[in-house]
C-alpha cells in the first residue's frame, strides 16, 4: 500500500478511535456528576460538625470546570467524526462511499467489520472488496483544515 493510502487509512481510523474516546469522555462526565451528588445523611445520634460552605462552593466550581473540559473534549471529538463522515459523503462514487462507510463508520461495537462482512453487504467477493478498498482509498481525499 502506498504511503498516501496509509495516511488516508490512519485518517479514517480516527473515526473508530474517536468513538472509543467519546464513550470514555461520556463515562467521565457521568462519573463526575454522580460524584457530585450529596452523600447520604447519617442519623446516628452523634453530633457532627457542619462543613464549610466555602469548601462546598470550591468543590462545586472545580467539578463544573472539569465537566466543562470534558464537554469541550466531547464537542471536539464529535466535530472530527462529522468531518470524516462528510469527507466520505463527498466522494462521487457510491460504491466507494458505501465501502468506506462500512469499513470505518458502521462498526461492530468498536471493532472494524471484517472483509467478509463488508463483502456480504456490497455483494462482492472478499478479494474484490479488498481491491475496491484500495481504489476507494486512492479516490478519497483528506479534507484540508
Amino acid at each position: 500500500m502506498t504511503p498516501e493510502n496509509e495516511a488516508k487509512k490512519r485518517y479514517l481510523l480516527q473515526y473508530r478511535w474517536g468513538k472509543i474516546e467519546l464513550k470514555q469522555v461520556e463515562y467521565d462526565i457521568i462519573r463526575m456528576q454522580l460524584e457530585a451528588l450529596p452523600s447520604a445523611i447519617t442519623y446516628d445520634g452523634m453530633p457532627h460538625g457542619s462543613g464549610s460552605n466555602a469548601d462546598l462552593s470550591d468543590y462545586s466550581a472545580k467539578l463544573e470546570s472539569m465537566c466543562d473540559r470534558y464537554r469541550a473534549k466531547r464537542d471536539e471529538i464529535l466535530q472530527k467524526l462529522e468531518e470524516i463522515d462528510r469527507a466520505i459523503s463527498a466522494m462521487p462514487e457510491a460504491k466507494y462511499r458505501i465501502l468506506l462507510r462500512e469499513r470505518y463508520i458502521n462498526l461492530n461495537g468498536f471493532k472494524l467489520k471484517s472483509w467478509s462482512e463488508i463483502a456480504s453487504v456490497i455483494n462482492y467477493t472478499e478479494e474484490t472488496t479488498k481491491n475496491l478498498h484500495g481504489e476507494a482509498l486512492k479516490a478519497f481525499e483528506i479534507p484540508d483544515n
